[in-house]
């Protein structure tokens, strides 16, 4: 099986096609893995600023100067990249973009190459958007979502068409290990006996608030409990800096902002819990980073987190935005959490990028067979 797995997205900063793959470590770690799972050949495509080709892990990576802009407008036809996929002609292509281009790439490559398309986040289309993803979604012959809940969403509002297969399959997993605890603690210099630990936007729908305030109530359980949020952006800060002021929990929180990726397995590794309040999510790559350095979670009862803990006693899911619901989660966790060693043990069993590889790999076979199937 030859897999061609495009990429229409690049960020505006990057300036080399090294950067790039340095950046987008789930693209190359979902490639590699169904390399080692099997498959006779993986090749990235990728739109760019420039146009390069390399060969990592058994992988290869085109790059493509097409001209047009790094986030591609719903109306352009990126030629000069499906002319590439076209010259390839691989036996399946995996999409991870806006669907709009997928009605070019159809018409770009032969009729009896299946295309797959892969949620990435993101909640239900609505009003006109929703008819453009309905009308675009018909050139696909499979959807991915992390969650199976997620696509019978987009099934029901007849987004996705009644006889479009939908597969559960998370998009990415990690590759961070723990280390010592009490060692990460001391490079970290951070404070506390009990570490809680957030990481994510601050926005409405991660939902710092009641998160802080769950904490408040709970901190008297703890003999020295600290809170840390790590963040890129922060468009609830100013709101959560007035929440801290008015919890009287100043003392016990740290807003920390942006942290270096190659810290974040030391951060993980030093904490005991990792708290999320979060309304709505793809996948959620936090979480399944701190599963993969064993770190206890607390986080909220969505459909790609439910997949994630499927299976697990590694703690109660809490409902969003109920603060009581929380708090005796967090109570709980205290009481039952299951150690670092079980939940790295759950992670590698179920979430790995091994596991991710062979999931993606059978799945890849069916859409295949079943594509032979209605176009011979």
């Amino acid at each position: 099986m030859r897999l061609a797995f495009l990429n229409y997205h690049y960020d505006t900063d990057l300036q080399d096609c090294s950067s790039l793959i340095e950046r987008y470590h789930s693209t190359t770690a979902w490639s590699e893995s169904v390399r080692k799972a099997g498959a006779d050949s993986v090749t990235v495509v990728q739109r760019f600023r420039s146009s390069c080709l390399m060969s990592i892990n058994g992988v290869a990576y085109h790059f493509v100067d097409d001209g047009l802009p790094p986030k591609l407008p719903w109306h352009a036809n990126p030629r000069v990249f499906h002319a590439l996929i076209g010259k390839l002609n691989p036996d399946i292509i995996h999409y991870n973009g806006k669907p709009s281009a997928g009605r070019f790439l159809r018409k770009a490559v032969a009729p009896r190459i299946p295309i797959v398309w892969q949620h990435h986040g993101g909640g239900l289309p609505t009003g006109a958007t929703k008819w453009w993803y309905r009308y675009t979604f018909h050139v696909f012959d499979a959807f991915l979502f992390s969650a199976s809940d997620l696509g019978r969403e987009w099934k029901n509002a007849g987004i996705v068409g009644p006889d479009q297969p939908v597969f559960e399959i998370l998009e990415a997993s990690s590759l961070f290990k723990s280390i010592d605890q009490e060692s990460a603690r001391l490079r970290l210099l951070l404070e506390g006996r009990e570490i809680f630990l957030w990481v994510g936007r601050l926005n409405r729908n991660k939902d710092p608030i009641t998160v802080l305030r769950a904490f408040a109530i709970v901190a008297k359980d703890f003999i020295d409990p600290h809170i840390y949020f790590l963040y890129g952006d922060g468009d609830l800060l100013a709101d959560v800096e007035a929440e801290i002021k008015d919890l009287g929990i100043a003392k016990s929180v740290h807003l920390l902002g942006h942290v270096d990726r190659a810290l974040m397995p030391e951060y993980y590794s030093a904490a005991d819990y990792f708290v999320l309040g979060s309304h709505h999510e793809g996948s959620g790559f936090a979480l399944l980073e701190a599963l993969a350095c064993g770190l206890a979670p607390i986080v909220t009862n969505i459909p790609s987190f439910r997949k994630m803990l499927s299976g697990s006693t590694l703690g109660p899911l809490w409902e969003a935005g109920d603060i009581s619901s929380l708090v005796e989660a967090i109570r709980q966790v205290r009481i039952t959490n299951p150690g670092r060693t079980s939940i790295r043990n759950h992670f590698e069993r179920h979430l790995s990028y091994e596991n991710l590889g062979m999931q993606a790999l059978s799945i890849y076979r069916s859409v295949i067979s079943r594509k032979s199937e209605v176009q011979p």
